[in-house]
C-alpha cells in the first residue's frame, strides 16, 4: 500500500471503511488541496470525513489534520448538485481503482466517479451516465471525457488475478523479463507479484525463456492465493525493518522482516499513514533541492578560483599579452591574410589557441582551460571584465545560500497563495476588461449563454459571437454609452478565442456583432431553440479574419497582509497590462494537460523567485484549466512584464 491504495484495497475498504456510508447524505464539499477533495457527510449518528485523493484513493480523516479548506469552482459545481444529497449506493467500479456513488437530491439521481487511475480524476454524470462536469476534461485514447459524453471507465488493465491460472506466454514474449510482463498482463498492485516472485525463488530481472514453466506456476498460484487470503480475510499487517515501517499488506508476509505486526483498525491507519506520507515526500523533494544548490555553489566556487588565477596570470604577464593585443590590431589593420596572423600570434604566446576574426576574439589556454581576450579592448579592461564575471559568480554563491537555508527552514512551513476571491457577478463567467476599462462577458456553456442574454443583455448592448455553429456568446454592456472600436475589436477575438474555431485548429476567423435588440429566444413559428442559441435579426456587423491569440496572465496581488493569485485571460493588450507575466497560445497539437502542466510550472517558479520562498498555490491548475478552450495550443511565448 505505502503510496497507493490497490484495487484490492478498494475492495476491502469498501467492506471495512464505508459498510455503512449508504443511507447517509453529503452535507458539504471543499478543496484541501489542487489533489484532494474533501467531503463532510452526515451519518445516521454522526458525522465524519472523507478525503479523496486523486493519487491516492479515498480514506476517512480527522479535523485536526486538515489544512485550510477552499472552494474551487469545480467544487462550487458539484456542490450544486450533490449538497445535502443522500448516498444510495456506493460501489467499486470493474474491480478497479474506481468508486461509484450513486446519491440522490430530490427526484433526482447523480452518479460520482472517483478515480485514482492515471492522474485521477472526479466525474459527475446524470442517472443515465451522461457527464455533467468533470475535473479534468480530456479525450484519452480509449474514452472521452468531456461535458455531454457517456461515462466509461478506463480498460482493465491485464486479467483479474484470480483467473491467471490460464494465462498464456505467447512466444513473441519469451524474450521479456519476467516482472514486466506479469505487471503487464494481470491487474494486480505491483506487491503482489513482488512478494510471489521472491517466495517462488525467482529474479524479478530473469527472461522468462530461461525460467522453468513449473517455477512460474508456482509463482501464479502464490499470487492467487494472496488475493484469496486478502478478499477473504480482509486483515492488514504493516512490516517494520530498523524501526520503520516499510509496508501494510492485505496478507501476510511471505518474505522475513524484523517485525510484522497486524493493523487493529485500517480505517484510523490510514488517516495516520497517509498524514504522514506527504510531508516526508516534501522533504525529499527539499532535499534533491538542496543537493542541486550545493553543487551549483560547488560549482561557481570552481569557476570563480579559475578566473581569478587566470586574472593574475595576466597581471604577472602584462606585457607579454599586451604586445599580443597590440601585434593582432596591427596586422588587421595592414589587412594581413588571417592565416598569418594565426600563425604569428601562436609563434609569440603558444597559450594561444584559436581566434576568431569576426567576433575579434582570441582564444587562451591556461591551466587545461579556455579563455577570451577580446582584442577590441585593452589588457586592462579584459583583466577588470573577467574580475567583474567572478564576482557575479560570487553574488550567485551568496544567492544561493541563503535559498539553502531559507529551503531548510522552509521545509516547515510554506507559503500558501491563495486566489483571489470573486466579487463580482460577472466573474462566474470568462470575462477581462477592455483596454479601454469596459467589462467584457462571455458565457462558458450553453446554459450561461442563455443566462447572460436572457438576464443581463439589454436593448443597447453589444452581441458577439463567431461565425461558426458552437462558441461562447460574448456580451458588452453599453450602460446607455458609446462602446470604442478597441473594445470591439477586443471583444471579437473573445468570442473567436472560446468558439468551435480553437478546437477545429483554425488559424482566425470571422465574428459578428449586433445590438441587444437584435437577439430572441423566440424562433420562426414551427421551429425550436435548443438552450444557448438564439435568433438574429436585422444587419450583423462582420469583423473579418479575427486571430485567435489566446493571452493568459498571472497577477500576485497583496492585500490586507495576506497575498493571492489572480489569473486573467482575453486579448494581449488588456490582459498583459494587468498581469506580472504573461503566456502567448495559439491552437496547435500540444495536449491541454501538458500545457496547464507547463504553465504551472513556470508560473510556480516566478513566484518561487519573486518571493524567494517556497509557496503552494492554491487551485492553480484548476484555474488554468478554467481559463482554455478546447482544443490543441501551441505555446508562442512566455514573458514576465
Amino acid at each position: 500500500m505505502n503510496k497507493v491504495l490497490s484495487s484490492i484495497d478498494a475492495y476491502i475498504l469498501l467492506n471495512k471503511c464505508f459498510q455503512n456510508i449508504e443511507g447517509s447524505r453529503i452535507k458539504k464539499i471543499y478543496n484541501v488541496d489542487d489533489d484532494r477533495l474533501l467531503f463532510k457527510i452526515r451519518g445516521r449518528s454522526n458525522d465524519f470525513l472523507l478525503v479523496f485523493d486523486m493519487k491516492r484513493g479515498l480514506y476517512p480523516v480527522s479535523f485536526s489534520k486538515l489544512e485550510k479548506l477552499t472552494i474551487s469552482p469545480f467544487v462550487k459545481k458539484l456542490r450544486k448538485y450533490l449538497n445535502n444529497s443522500v448516498i444510495e449506493a456506493f460501489s467499486q467500479v470493474n474491480g478497479d481503482r474506481i468508486y461509484l456513488i450513486v446519491v440522490r437530491r430530490g427526484s433526482e439521481f447523480y452518479h460520482v466517479y472517483l478515480e485514482w487511475i492515471r492522474e485521477g480524476n472526479v466525474i459527475l454524470t446524470d442517472s443515465e451516465g451522461n457527464i455533467i462536469v468533470a475535473y479534468r476534461m480530456r479525450e484519452y485514447r480509449d474514452r472521452k471525457i468531456l461535458q455531454g459524453e457517456k461515462y466509461s471507465p478506463p480498460p482493465a488493465k491485464g486479467i483479474d488475478p484470480l483467473l491467471i491460472d490460464y494465462i498464456k506466454i505467447e512466444k513473441s514474449k519469451v524474450n521479456q523479463r519476467i516482472i514486466n510482463f506479469l505487471l503487464k498482463n494481470i491487474n494486480i498492485s505491483p506487491i503482489f507479484i513482488d512478494h510471489a516472485l521472491k517466495k517462488s525463488g525467482i529474479d524479478p530481472s530473469d527472461k522468462i525463456k530461461n525460467i522453468y514453466w513449473k517455477r512460474i506456476k508456482e509463482c501464479l498460484h502464490i499470487i492467487i492465493s494472496m488475493v484469496e487470503e486478502a478478499i477473504l480475510n480482509q486483515k492488514y499487517y504493516f512490516v517494520r525493518e530498523n524501526d520503520k515501517v516499510i509496508d501494510i499488506l492485505p496478507f501476510y508476509p511471505l518474505i522475513r522482516s524484523d517485525e510484522i505486526n497486524p493493523v487493529d483498525n485500517i480505517c484510523d491507519f490510514l488517516d495516520k499513514h497517509f498524514y504522514y506520507i506527504s510531508p516526508r515526500d516534501e522533504e525529499k523533494k527539499d532535499m534533491g533541492k538542496e543537493k542541486i544548490i550545493e553543487k551549483s555553489i560547488q560549482s561557481f566556487e570552481y569557476k570563480i578560483n579559475v578566473l581569478r588565477s587566470f586574472a593574475q596570470h595576466l597581471e604577472k604577464n602584462y606585457y607579454r599579452y599586451q604586445l599580443l593585443l597590440e601585434k593582432y590590431k596591427q596586422m588587421r589593420e595592414n589587412k594581413e591574410n588571417y592565416e598569418k596572423i594565426r600563425k604569428t600570434l601562436i609563434g609569440m604566446n603558444p597559450s594561444v589557441e584559436n581566434i576568431d576574426f569576426l567576433k575579434n576574439v582570441i582564444y587562451v589556454k591556461f591551466n587545461n582551460e579556455r579563455f577570451m581576450l577580446n582584442a577590441s579592448k585593452s589588457l586592462y579592461e579584459n583583466i577588470s571584465e573577467i574580475y567583474n564575471i567572478a564576482k557575479q559568480y560570487q553574488r550567485k554563491i551568496e544567492r544561493a545560500r541563503r535559498l539553502l537555508t531559507s529551503n531548510k527552514s522552509l521545509r516547515k512551513e510554506k507559503l500558501i497563495i491563495k486566489r483571489y476571491p470573486k466579487r463580482k457577478w460577472f466573474e462566474n463567467f470568462r470575462w477581462f476588461i477592455s483596454s479601454s476599462g469596459i467589462e467584457v462577458i462571455g458565457g462558458r456553456d450553453a446554459s450561461q449563454n442563455e443566462t447572460l442574454v436572457k438576464k443581463y443583455l439589454k436593448e443597447d448592448d453589444l452581441f458577439f459571437h463567431a461565425d461558426i455553429h458552437g462558441g461562447s456568446v460574448v456580451i458588452v454592456q453599453t450602460k446607455k454609452g458609446s462602446i470604442d472600436d478597441k473594445t470591439i475589436s477586443e471583444a471579437s477575438s473573445f468570442a473567436a478565442i472560446y468558439s468551435k474555431a480553437w478546437e477545429i485548429g483554425l488559424y482566425s476567423i470571422d465574428v459578428y456583432w449586433v445590438y441587444g435588440r437584435q437577439v430572441s429566444k423566440k424562433p420562426p413559428s414551427g421551429e425550436y431553440l435548443p438552450k444557448g442559441a438564439f435568433m438574429i435579426y436585422g444587419k450583423k456587423n462582420y469583423i473579418r479574419n479575427v486571430p485567435l491569440e489566446l493571452v493568459i496572465g498571472f497577477k500576485l496581488i497583496e492585500e490586507n497582509s495576506d497575498i493571492f493569485y489572480r489569473i486573467y485571460y482575453g486579448p494581449k493588450e488588456p490582459i498583459q497590462k494587468r498581469s506580472d507575466v504573461i503566456f502567448v497560445l495559439r491552437p496547435g497539437r500540444v495536449k491541454r494537460e501538458f500545457m496547464i502542466k507547463k504553465i504551472k510550472k513556470n508560473i510556480e517558479k516566478y513566484v518561487s523567485d519573486i518571493l524567494n520562498k517556497e509557496v503552494v498555490i492554491n487551485n492553480l491548475h484548476e484555474s488554468i484549466a478554467s481559463c482554455l478552450p478546447k482544443g490543441g495550443f501551441y505555446l508562442i511565448g512566455y514573458y514576465r512584464m
